[in-house]
């Protein structure tokens, strides 16, 4: 296990019991965006084409940034995007968008750089504790992480 994912997954742990007693840390309410409420809070998507340029083209989830260059979500979605046979896709780069008005938005997206799942999870237990997932950015957000 490589010290980096210890590191993640220490910060994941902390975040997630941060958030456990506080508000939810949602980018959409009762179906609708809430604008910049949650700025933290961002939209993973990815493509199938040329790599080098930007092109929204398979919808994923979302997560929240705990760390200018770490991306928290979780360890189904990592999962399915660090191994392109589990979603039947042939993608060629995956993206996190933190605009609250487009998450398909190629202007403001950093390409992702790194998948860690946590060793413990398992496809078949999505509300199990060990469903988590870290992505590392390629290059570090502007935006302020979420506040542990």
């Amino acid at each position: 296990m490589s010290r980096r994912w210890v590191v993640a997954t220490a910060v994941a742990a902390a975040v997630l019991a941060s958030l456990a007693g506080g508000p939810p840390l949602y980018a959409v309410r009762n179906g609708a965006p809430d604008g910049d409420a949650h700025p933290a809070v961002g939209f993973i998507f990815a493509q199938q084409t040329d790599p080098a340029v930007c092109n929204a083209e398979v919808a994923g989830c979302h997560g929240v940034l705990i760390a200018p260059d770490v991306f928290l979500t979780s360890g189904y979605c990592a999962a399915a995007f660090s191994d392109p046979t589990l979603s039947g896709f042939n993608l060629t780069a995956v993206w996190v968008s933190l605009n609250p008005d487009d998450p398909f938005d190629c202007s403001t997206a950093i390409k992702v750089r790194e998948f860690y799942v946590h060793p413990g999870f398992e496809e078949t237990a999505r509300d199990a504790a060990d469903d988590l997932g870290v992505m590392i950015l390629g290059t570090p957000s502007s935006a302020a992480p979420a506040a542990l």
